[in-house]
């Protein structure tokens, strides 16, 4: 990723609330004759209560990219999250256009999990996660749940993280009162998405007022 110094993002807390709000991520591995095998999946961030964390996942078991990898393959999980467009008219000084936005990639070694309790396991810790969510209460019922023989129909994944990079471009690059304007345009926009990266944007005012 290229990540000017002015936009690196390192707090593990706003990197993990990014990977939780936006789980749809795109998958990629690969670079042979065929080209880099690109997917979108739901990603859920695990503790392992080791070293590293991990990735869990699945591919409809159709998708030529469950078959496209080794186990221990480098793979990479691109993460987006909310973005909005800047008109330079919303500045107090001179400016061009540009674009808010913010993204995770997360760099690992990914492997099947081909156990059947395993994958059912894996299921249920990826619908746990994502009824609570939308808080609702609906509940994987394991091996033998009436859907069970849906596993068949899948293949489940883990994704060692080996290096996470973040980048929050909030117009860190702009003076104070260039930032507030934007800001207050932004919280006005009709766009959810532009709503939301004013918020982030008042966040990350609040953030390095307080490391100062």
């Amino acid at each position: 990723m290229y990540l000017p110094a002015a936009f690196r993002e390192e707090d593990p807390q706003r990197i993990d609330a990014l990977l939780r709000a936006h789980p749809l991520a795109l998958l990629v591995s690969g670079s042979g004759a065929d080209g880099p095998h690109v997917s979108h999946v739901p990603l859920l961030r695990e503790d392992t209560g080791g070293p590293g964390d991990r990735l869990i996942g699945h591919f409809a078991r159709a998708n030529p990219h469950a078959t496209a990898f080794d186990d221990g393959d480098a793979v990479l999980a691109v993460f987006t999250g909310p973005d909005a467009y800047v008109s330079p008219v919303w500045y107090a000084s001179p400016g061009v256009p540009t674009w808010n936005y913010a993204a995770v990639h997360v760099h690992g070694r990914i492997r099947r999990v081909t156990d059947r309790e395993a994958l059912s396991a894996l299921i249920g810790r990826l619908a746990a996660a994502f009824e609570a969510d939308v808080g609702e209460d609906w509940r994987w019922g394991g091996s033998g749940d009436p859907q069970a023989g849906k596993l068949d129909y899948i293949v489940g994944f883990e994704i060692a993280i080996e290096r996470i990079e973040a980048q929050f471009k909030l117009s860190q690059n702009r003076s104070i009162e260039d930032r507030h304007k934007l800001a207050e345009r932004l919280a006005a926009s009709p766009r959810e998405a532009d709503r939301t990266v004013a918020a982030m944007m008042t966040e990350n005012e609040r953030t390095q007022t307080q490391k100062e």
